[in-house]
């Protein structure tokens, strides 16, 4: 979970603690109780699990939501290995330069293009440095959309 990147001794980041920092309304105790390393060293706090109705739950909606997007007209990238990776456009290589350069070519593609779809990346694959903080991992959904589509 809190991994150190060899080049940078600060615990790296995950893109869904990103989202549960600002699901917690930007708590700046949840950061500190995930990655400042006195904190971690020195406090004892069990990890609560997600119930298996939660979980359940929102494994349905995202699946859900990833098939209506599937069917709508948006050009998809995801993982090889998922039950709807025959319905993908492309899928992930597994190497997260590679993944992240392909990334960067179709978003950068998409400002000129003729093409109006929508790209959606289903667990895209990131690994960037943002000032300190190598963030790390993948990202459930990211959805960019056409500057004319708004």
């Amino acid at each position: 979970m809190n991994q150190e990147h060899p080049a940078n001794p600060r615990p790296t980041v995950q893109p869904s603690r990103i989202g549960q920092f600002y699901g917690l309304d930007q708590c700046p105790a949840y950061l500190a109780h995930e990655y400042d390393p006195e904190l971690i060293e020195n406090t004892s706090v069990d990890e609560v699990s997600l119930s298996p109705l939660l979980e359940a739950t929102g494994n349905e909606y995202e699946q859900d939501q990833l098939e209506a997007l599937l069917h709508a007209h948006v050009y998809s990238v995801g993982p090889t290995d998922h039950e709807l990776a025959a319905r993908f456009d492309e899928t992930w290589s597994g190497d997260i330069e590679r993944d992240m350069l392909r990334l960067r070519e179709l978003v950068t593609g998409l400002a000129g293009s003729p093409d109006d779809r929508p790209l959606l990346f289903h667990e895209a694959p990131v690994r960037e440095q943002i000032k300190a903080w190598t963030v790390e991992g993948s990202v459930d959904a990211l959805l960019a959309v056409p500057p004319k589509l708004g």
